[in-house]
């Protein structure tokens, strides 16, 4: 699993391409099929500059816990 943390919001980076882009690298170059399953979490709102990034901190470490949990199932 990989955590990433991001700066803008979700929304921008999709709308950019810049969301599959990240997973690409992270997940091919980085990874490069070394794990037989893979996730990629991303914190997002985390600049900071960012008032959200105090207040998603809770809600994006229990993202990452979902994730995990759900890896070895």
């Amino acid at each position: 699993m990989i955590l990433c943390s991001a700066g803008n919001p979700i929304e921008r980076l999709e709308e950019f391409g810049f969301l599959n882009s990240m997973k690409r690298v992270m997940l091919g170059d980085r990874l490069f099929g070394r794990a037989k399953q893979t996730e990629f979490v991303v914190f997002d709102n985390t600049s900071r500059e960012n008032k959200l990034r105090k207040k998603n901190w809770d809600m994006n470490l229990q993202k990452a816990y979902e994730v995990g949990k759900g890896l070895f199932n």
